[in-house]
């Protein structure tokens, strides 16, 4: 079984994204990926309330297969993004929330760094969910919020190894290896070989996730990285479906 954790939907002009469910359940089944759970293009660039709604659409169009993330950037933190996590993680679909940051000040990106004061309230809700948040942020933010919601389950997008992170995977495993509520995820943001072997050399399995980042990575390229990788059976089991399963609560 394969499980992908890290997947995008809809269409994004400044990524030069545009997919369709037909498009994603037919990749899907051409490389063996029994779910995926997906985050929408439009609660993170546009309309957070609209995005969340479709995505609740596409994964009830595929019911035990396709699942979603309640996705928050973070410049929609604060009080006002509670009555949004409230409504979508309401459906069983809903399983995990997604938050994205920029950590550094004076670049195109219009998100904020997840370690601003607006962050609290909605990161405090989240933890008393009990359901994993995967984070695109950099390693020293999720080093900070794994110091403060120790009770949370941190899922590091692509393990710091991000183009505004500079590729700090290696600060991001020293952090995994501290915390032991921090998950990695090793989806590609850039292409890099090292970074899976590094991860398995330093992080027990059970807290290794396999993602792919489609469309921006195609699934033969993220499950190449693993297949090649000579990681034993049981680790590579973990990592591609096990991990995900459990974290999630997902039915095998």
């Amino acid at each position: 079984m394969i499980v992908d954790t890290h997947i995008h939907y809809g269409d994004s002009v400044r990524m030069n994204m545009k997919t369709s469910e037909l498009d994603l359940i037919a990749e899907m089944d051409r490389n063996g990926i029994d779910k995926a759970i997906c985050a929408h293009m439009e609660a993170l660039l546009y309309d957070v309330q609209r995005g969340n709604q479709k995505a609740v659409e596409l994964s009830a169009s595929a019911p035990g297969r396709l699942y979603g993330y309640v996705t928050i950037p973070s410049v929609r933190l604060d009080e006002a993004a509670i009555p949004i996590l409230e409504e979508f993680m309401g459906y069983n679909c809903m399983v995990g929330v997604k938050m994205y940051s920029c950590p550094f000040p004076g670049t195109d990106r219009v998100w904020i760094p997840m370690t601003e004061p607006s962050g609290t309230p909605v990161l405090q809700y989240v933890e008393s969910l009990g359901r994993p948040l995967l984070v695109h942020a950099s390693p020293d933010e999720v080093e900070f919020l794994a110091k403060r919601y120790p009770r949370l389950t941190i899922i590091m997008a692509h393990s710091g190894n991000a183009p505004e992170m500079h590729g700090r995977w290696h600060k991001a495993v020293h952090v995994a290896r501290q915390y032991p509520n921090v998950v990695m995820d090793l989806c590609g943001s850039t292409i890099d070989s090292d970074l899976l072997p590094f991860a398995l050399q330093h992080v027990e399995p059970e807290r290794l996730l396999y993602g792919s980042d489609w469309p921006l990575f195609c699934f033969e390229y993220a499950l190449g990285r693993f297949r090649d990788a000579s990681i034993p059976e049981s680790a590579l089991e973990l990592m591609l479906s096990g991990n995900a399963l459990r974290l999630f609560e997902l039915e095998n």
